[in-house]
């Protein structure tokens, strides 16, 4: 493999991670923006306001503010498909820079059956959770009992 190529990728690679660390502060900011009256009001979920139901993505951004904090009980509590996607971005993250290093030709690759599993998963679960809250009065996350 080209040399140029290698350093392209590691490029690439080292661009992506400082992207996401930069993004770390910018997330945890708005999400001290979103606690408050005017957040509320500008980043409210359109589907829990209208339908008094959960969508998918539902705590997912507490889940990931909770990650963040090392605290991996709320975070599964908040939303376990956000938790399920941060840890396998994480490991494709991992196994990206070991391929990059190993001089691989595909650096980024997923399979598109784990792509359809997940999808199949975050649907499953959001349904699940909304019928322990219409039928069963299960509240997960504490947004509505």
């Amino acid at each position: 493999m080209d040399n140029t190529i290698k350093k392209r990728r590691l490029f690439f690679l080292a661009s992506a991670n400082a992207l996401l660390v930069f993004f770390i502060p910018v997330f945890i900011f708005y999400r001290r923006i979103a606690e408050t009256p005017v957040g509320s009001l500008l980043f409210s979920c359109r589907f829990h306001d209208l339908l008094h139901l959960y969508c998918p993505a539902c705590g997912g951004t507490r889940a990931i503010d909770s990650l963040l904090r090392l605290d991996i009980i709320s975070a599964l509590r908040q939303n376990v498909s956000a938790v399920i996607l941060a840890a396998g971005l994480v490991y494709l993250d991992i196994r990206a820079i070991a391929a990059a290093i190993r001089n691989e030709d595909r650096i980024f690759h997923i399979d598109k059956s784990i792509l359809w599993a997940y999808l199949a998963f975050v649907i499953v679960y959001a349904i699940v959770r909304d019928i322990l809250l219409v039928c069963f009065s299960v509240d997960i996350t504490g947004d509505f009992l």
